[in-house]
C-alpha cells in the first residue's frame, strides 16, 4: 500500500475545504495556521498550496498573500457548455453507433439526486447530478472526454457550492426537471428529443446563471 506523505494529505485537506466552501473565494490562507491545525511543518503545507495553485484553486499576491481564487461565473458557463456540447455529440450519433446507455444506473443517479434536493444537501445534489453526466457520456468509450468531465467535476462543485452558500434562496434543482425528461426520452430511445431537452437546458442554465441562479 502506497504511504500518504505529509503533502498528499495537507493537499486533499485544504482541497476539500475550498471545494465544501470552508475556505471560500477571495480567503486569505495562512501557512502557519494550516500548519498548526494539521500538525505538521509548513513545508508540505507550502507544496500543496503550489500544486492547488497550478490546479487554479488558489492565486497568490504579493503583499497579500496565497487566496482562494474565485471561478467567474463566465468561466463556470463555459464548463457547462462544454459538457453539455458532450452530451449533444453523443446523442446525435447515439442511432448510428448503437449506443447503449446505462438506463439503470441512470435511473438510480437521478433518484438520489432527487433525493437530496429533498433533504435540500445542495452538494450532494451537485454530485449526483455531475455523476449522472458521466455515466451518461461514459457510453461513448472516449476517454479525452471522460478525462475532461472528471477534471472539470470539482471546480464546478466548488462554484455550485460557494454561490450557493451565499445565495442559497437561488437554489431552484432544475436539474431533477432535466435529468427525468432525459432519461425518459433515452428509455424510449428518441435521441433527437433528448438532444432538443438538452439545448433547451442548456440555453436555460446560461440565462439563470447569467442572472445569478443557481440550477
Amino acid at each position: 500500500m502506497k504511504k500518504t506523505t505529509l503533502e498528499q494529505t495537507a493537499y486533499t485537506s485544504i482541497r476539500e475545504k475550498i471545494i465544501s466552501g470552508h475556505y471560500m473565494p477571495q480567503t486569505i490562507l495562512s501557512e502557519t495556521e494550516i500548519a498548526n491545525e494539521l500538525n505538521m511543518s509548513r513545508t508540505p503545507i507550502r507544496s500543496a498550496l503550489s500544486r492547488l495553485e497550478s490546479e487554479g484553486y488558489t492565486v497568490t499576491y504579493n503583499g497579500r498573500g496565497i487566496l482562494v481564487k474565485d471561478i467567474t461565473h463566465k468561466e463556470h458557463i463555459d464548463t457547462l457548455e462544454v459538457i453539455y456540447a458532450f452530451q449533444s455529440t453523443i446523442l446525435h450519433t447515439a442511432s448510428d453507433r448503437g449506443i447503449s446507455f446505462d438506463l439503470i444506473a441512470l435511473e438510480e443517479l437521478l433518484n438520489l439526486q432527487i433525493t437530496a434536493s429533498t433533504a435540500n444537501d445542495y452538494r450532494s445534489y451537485i454530485e449526483h447530478n455531475l455523476l449522472f453526466i458521466q455515466t451518461f457520456i461514459a457510453v461513448a468509450n472516449n476517454e479525452v472526454m471522460n478525462t475532461i468531465v472528471s477534471n472539470l467535476k470539482d471546480r464546478i462543485i466548488t462554484k455550485s457550492v460557494t454561490t450557493w452558500k451565499v445565495n442559497p434562496s437561488l437554489t431552484n434543482y432544475r436539474a431533477n426537471k432535466i435529468n427525468t425528461l432525459l432519461l425518459e426520452a433515452l428509455k424510449a430511445q428518441e435521441y433527437k428529443k433528448a438532444a432538443a431537452i438538452l439545448e433547451e437546458a442548456s440555453a436555460f442554465v446560461k440565462e439563470q446563471l447569467i442572472n445569478n441562479i443557481l440550477f
